[in-house]
């Protein structure tokens, strides 16, 4: 098998030979198995993601998030703290349209936000590619954050982004997006070892 990053994860999906359930819901593939001569795409994002919240003694079940960003990695994020038990599960996106659609993975607990909404959240998740890049929109969201909040960026290089350091100063809980790497790669391995 092999593993797919951005910006790929898209065409990914739409050039294996089937997807998983959950790759086809989220239009995104970040995770190759081969089967005989079949490639089967997967995404293990939104699960690596609720694991590594899980061991840094965070349960997202029953938390009220917010998920800045609607891409492949948004996508896995929104659907899998929703199958964690999230109470709520806000989309904030530049494209209203893209926020919608990723807001409905989410079920009945998804809905479409401002960046005004974070203040009032208990977790909030950067899944852009900013940090890398663009930093305005990082200092919106930034702007909303509080002690006592819990803010993770799924940006791992660098491990301490802007945001992160910003967040800590301002007294929040911030989780790099270290984690999220190793354990949507830790179940790519299952997939590919059994």
């Amino acid at each position: 098998g092999l593993s797919v990053t951005m910006p790929h994860k898209t065409d990914v999906a739409r050039a294996v030979d089937e997807c998983s359930p959950s790759a086809a819901a989220l239009d995104a593939v970040n995770c190759v198995q081969r089967s005989g001569r079949t490639l089967i795409g997967h995404n293990t994002d939104g699960d690596g993601f609720v694991a590594a919240l899980r061991a840094e003694g965070i349960e997202p079940e029953g938390m009220t998030c917010a998920v800045v960003g609607a891409g492949g990695a948004g996508r896995a994020v929104v659907d899998g703290l929703a199958r964690a038990g999230a109470a709520s599960v806000v989309v904030v996106n530049r494209s209203a349209e893209r926020a919608g659609s990723a807001a409905l993975l989410a079920g009945g607990v998804g809905h479409v936000g401002g960046l005004a909404e974070l203040a009032d959240l208990e977790l909030l998740v950067h899944a852009t590619s900013v940090g890398m890049g663009e930093p305005q929109v990082a200092h919106d969201m930034l702007d909303q954050v509080g002690a006592g909040q819990i803010v993770a960026d799924l940006v791992y290089n660098p491990r301490r982004t802007a945001l992160l350091q910003g967040s800590a100063d301002r007294g929040a809980r911030t989780v790099d997006g270290l984690g999220m790497l190793v354990h949507q790669a830790g179940l790519a391995f299952e997939l590919w070892r059994g």
